[in-house]
Order: structure tokens, then C-alpha cells, then sequence
């Protein structure tokens, strides 16, 4: 008997954990086998360690995606009344700034008018309660892990980096600098946005400044920059008293 036709199943009982040839349970062929192997040992775990049949386990796994599906449904119906009242009542949805959910328990803060009726709803309504507990916790925890990565990644880096650097114009006519970095991370090229940042001073210091304070922020070596990526601008370029 081949190796594969003596594959093993787990049998679970009262006494230890044993195990018996594929052929014992009436099993024949690798792919036959094997496909048994999985059926019988998961009904056998159904069975012990639910204490119930498949069909009871499936009845009730598709009760519970019911069930969340239904939740989720009543948090959209909710969410699109409250965008429905704003739209009609000629209110902006987003404050000045912290809007983030990460912030929604500091009661001192705009919050902007969604984020605000959201929050008076879920003091009354479980089911926003639910919600917004659930995505300040969601976004606590992935900002948790970008700064884990991030630390990761700033450690692994070690080496040179190149900056990326571009501006445009809002509706303020203010320039909006872009400040990104790039550089190789076990093997693999990674860019990464450090700054989104507003400035009257587009002259060659003025953008000088800006870096200086943006990579100093992000705890980045200056003296490991190797190279730049900009436009044709004269503020860029130093035979022009540019960056």
C-alpha cells in the first residue's frame, strides 16, 4: 500500500486520538480517498464538536449570514435617510476637519453634519450604536497597523530613498504640495505619500523649508535622499536658485 492510499483520518472519541488506513473506512484511489478523508472527518467534527449533524451546521451558518445581512441593511437604509435629509435641508456634509473616526469620542470637535447626526442617531438607535463602535474600533486598529508597517518598513529601509515633490492650485488659488518618498523594501519598490500640505511660498527656500520640516516629521535622514523626481519649474531646479 502507497503512501498516499495509506493516508490517515482523525477519529475522535472518548479515549485518545487515533488514526486508521484510508482503506479501513472503505476508501479507495488518492483522489476518492482523499475526498472521503474530508467529508468524514469534517461530519465527524460537526458531529463531536457541535454536537450536531452538517445540515444543522449549514442551517445555521446561513441563519447568521441572515441575520448580518439584515444588519447591514438597516445601517445603509439609515445612512441614506440621513444623506437624503441633508440633500434636501441644503447642509454640508463634512466639517472643517476631524472627521475621522478615530476621534469621534472627543465631543469638543466639529465633526461635520453626517458625522454629527450619525453619532446623535446611534445614541438612541442600537443598531448605529453598533455600527459606530464598530468602525471606531476597525479604525483604530488599522491605524495600529500602518504605524506597526510603517515603523517595519522605516527600519527595513535603511538605506537611500528618493523624493517626490509636485504642487497644484485649489479653488483658493493656494498651492497644495505633494511630498512622497520612494524606496526598496525587501526587494520590493514601495512609494509612499508623506504630505499633503498648503503653501504661499513657492520659491526655491520656501519649498526647501517645506521638505526640510516634512521629512524631519517623518523621522527621515535628509543625507539619504539620493535623488529627486519634480517638473520643469525654476523653484525647483538650483541653477535657477530653485529647490
Amino acid at each position: 500500500m502507497s503512501e498516499v492510499e495509506m493516508g490517515i483520518i482523525a477519529k475522535k472519541h472518548k479515549g485518545p486520538v487515533t488514526a486508521m488506513p484510508v482503506k479501513d473506512v472503505g476508501l479507495d484511489g488518492p483522489d476518492l480517498g482523499f475526498t472521503r478523508i474530508y467529508d468524514y472527518t469534517y461530519q465527524k467534527y460537526i458531529s463531536v464538536v457541535k454536537g450536531g449533524t452538517l445540515d444543522d451546521f449549514l442551517a445555521t451558518s446561513l441563519n447568521k449570514k441572515k441575520e448580518e445581512v439584515r444588519k447591514q441593511r438597516n445601517i445603509v437604509m439609515r445612512i441614506i435617510d440621513i444623506i437624503k435629509m441633508l440633500s434636501k435641508q441644503a447642509l454640508p456634509f463634512r466639517g472643517h476637519r476631524n472627521e475621522s473616526a478615530y476621534t469621534l469620542d472627543n465631543d469638543t470637535l466639529n465633526h461635520g453634519s453626517f458625522v454629527a447626526t450619525v453619532q446623535l442617531m446611534a445614541k438612541y438607535d442600537p443598531i448605529m450604536a453598533a455600527h459606530v463602535s464598530s468602525v471606531q474600533y476597525k479604525s483604530e486598529q488599522r491605524l495600529k497597523r500602518l504605524e506597526k508597517q510603517g515603523k517595519t518598513e522605516s527600519k527595513g529601509r535603511g538605506g537611500l530613498v528618493t523624493y517626490l515633490m509636485d504642487s497644484t492650485q485649489d479653488n483658493t488659488s493656494i498651492d497644495q504640495f505633494s511630498i512622497l518618498i520612494r524606496y526598496v523594501f525587501k526587494g520590493i519598490i514601495c512609494e509612499r505619500l508623506l504630505s499633503v500640505v498648503p503653501s504661499n511660498d513657492s520659491t526655491g527656500q520656501g519649498l526647501f523649508n517645506l521638505l526640510s520640516q516634512t521629512l524631519e516629521h517623518h523621522k527621515i535622514d535628509p543625507r539619504k535622499c539620493s535623488s529627486d523626481s519634480t517638473d520643469g519649474a525654476a523653484s525647483y531646479h538650483g541653477q535657477y536658485k530653485g529647490l
